[in-house]
Formats: C-alpha cells, sequence, structure tokens
C-alpha cells in the first residue's frame, strides 16, 4: 500500500467511524432501559421508605399499648400495697414492679405490646413510683411527694428499619411512657387515710 492510498483508507474509515458514532448517538434505541433504571432507583427508595414508616408506626403504637397495660398493673400493685400497710398488714419484702424479666409489670408489657418484642428484642421497662415511701417494700425506689401518689413506667426501645437499615447503624430510639394515679389506701372500715 502505497502512502495516498494508506491516506484515503484512513481517511475513509475515520469518515465512517464518525457516522457510526453519530447514528449510535442519535439512536433511541436503549433509552428506556437507562430511564427505566433511574426511575425505579427512586421509586423502589421511596416504596422501602413508605414501608418503613409504617413499620416504625406499628412499633411505637406497640411501645405505648405495653407501656399503658404496665402502668395500668403497677398502679394496682401500687394501691394493693399502700392498702394492706394502710390495713396493718405487711407488705411484700421485694418491690413486685422492679424492671426483671418475671416482673408483674414487665409481663403486662408483654402482653399489651403488639406486635409482640420477641426473646432478646423485648425491651426493659422502668418504673418510678411517686408517693410516701412509707408502705412500699424494700427495692422499691419512691421519688417522695407528698401532695400525690402515682407511679410512671416508661422504657426505651432501639428500632431498626426492614428496608435500607444500613442508614441507620444503631436504629432509632423510640421512647413511651404512662403515668397512672395510684388509690389512696382504705382502711377496713372503708375509708380513705
Amino acid at each position: 500500500m502505497n502512502k495516498v492510498t494508506r491516506s484515503r483508507f484512513v481517511l475513509m474509515r475515520s469518515v465512517a467511524l464518525i457516522g457510526q458514532a453519530r447514528r449510535l448517538w442519535s439512536s433511541r434505541k436503549g433509552a428506556a432501559a437507562i430511564e427505566f433504571a433511574i426511575g425505579a432507583t427512586v421509586l423502589f427508595i421511596f416504596i422501602f421508605g413508605i414501608i418503613n414508616l409504617g413499620f416504625l408506626a406499628l412499633t411505637e403504637n406497640g411501645l405505648q399499648n405495653g407501656v399503658a397495660n404496665a402502668a395500668r398493673v403497677a398502679s394496682a400493685d401500687a394501691s394493693d400495697i399502700m392498702s394492706t400497710v394502710a390495713n396493718g398488714g405487711t407488705p411484700p419484702t421485694t418491690c413486685p414492679d422492679l424492671p426483671t424479666t418475671g416482673s408483674a409489670v414487665q409481663q403486662a408489657f408483654d402482653a399489651g405490646a403488639s406486635p409482640p418484642f420477641n426473646g432478646g428484642n423485648a425491651p426493659n421497662v422502668t418504673v418510678d413510683w411517686y408517693g410516701p415511701a412509707s408502705g412500699l417494700p424494700s427495692g422499691c425506689t419512691s421519688k417522695n411527694t407528698a401532695t400525690s401518689n402515682y407511679v410512671t413506667v416508661s422504657i426505651s426501645y432501639f428500632w431498626k428499619p426492614v428496608a435500607l437499615a444500613y442508614l441507620f447503624n444503631n436504629g432509632i430510639q423510640l421512647t413511651a411512657s404512662d403515668t397512672e394515679p395510684v388509690m389512696a389506701p382504705t382502711t377496713n372500715a372503708g375509708q380513705t387515710s
């Protein structure tokens, strides 16, 4: 091949490549696949976000129901203990509502929480007694107030999203609390002391 022929060949090949590039660039083949890839990514993130928000609301509602149930039990237990002491009886030797797995308040939380929190993920409740410390068994913490008797049950739980969990490595802390009055103790004669 001589120099002129070779130059022509290179020029014709370059023109052909430029023509192919123009046709490829103006072609719409495959554009739908690229548009779908971009649109589907946004759509799936949006759908997973809605699913996660639904599970978050369900978990928060379950925590609140469980805490309300546990506060009612703690209030009834405190009323029973105070009435026993007012009638001359002896209170239990240990606090029945300490945040342990087998306590009445923990069991009330587990029964009232819907959906149930399974096994090691079940959060422990915290019970704070407000009122006179007299009559409470040892182990019950009381924040003495002279004017009112009530209990506050609170809980803290770290929720992890179902989808896209890598965005929240430690989870999202959810808290719930409920305060219930403790009925004033009554004597055997039925009078409030």
